[in-house]
């Protein structure tokens, strides 16, 4: 399978990860984030070729495939929280109080 394309921002207080998933459905997903590292597995379902023909071109990749992603700051793992909608998932990982800024007032 092809490794899904991935997309890391940061919003100040956290980070969102999105993640090209078409034809992946939420069951097949497992998220972890460990040592600072949000991990992307799962499987993508081959397409089914229509009865009776032949594949002409076959591009659309099928089977087990896995993502990595170094996190630059650490993150509260009890409030991660992740969506899939059109084939995109996003994940929202809110940084760590330690790792949020501060704005520091003047005395």
């Amino acid at each position: 399978a092809s490794i899904p394309r991935v997309d890391l921002a940061d919003s100040g207080d956290q980070f969102v990860v999105l993640a090209e998933l078409p034809g992946t459905k939420k069951e097949d997903l497992k998220i972890s984030v460990h040592e600072g590292i949000v991990t992307i597995s799962g499987e993508r379902k081959g397409t089914a070729k229509p009865e009776d023909a032949r594949w002409v071109r076959n591009e659309i990749g099928a089977g087990r495939f896995q993502r990595s992603v170094e996190l630059p700051a650490p993150v509260d793992g009890a409030k991660i929280t992740a969506t899939l909608n059109d084939g995109i998932l996003r994940v929202i990982l809110p940084k760590a109080e330690e790792a949020r800024p501060k704005e520091i007032t003047i005395q």
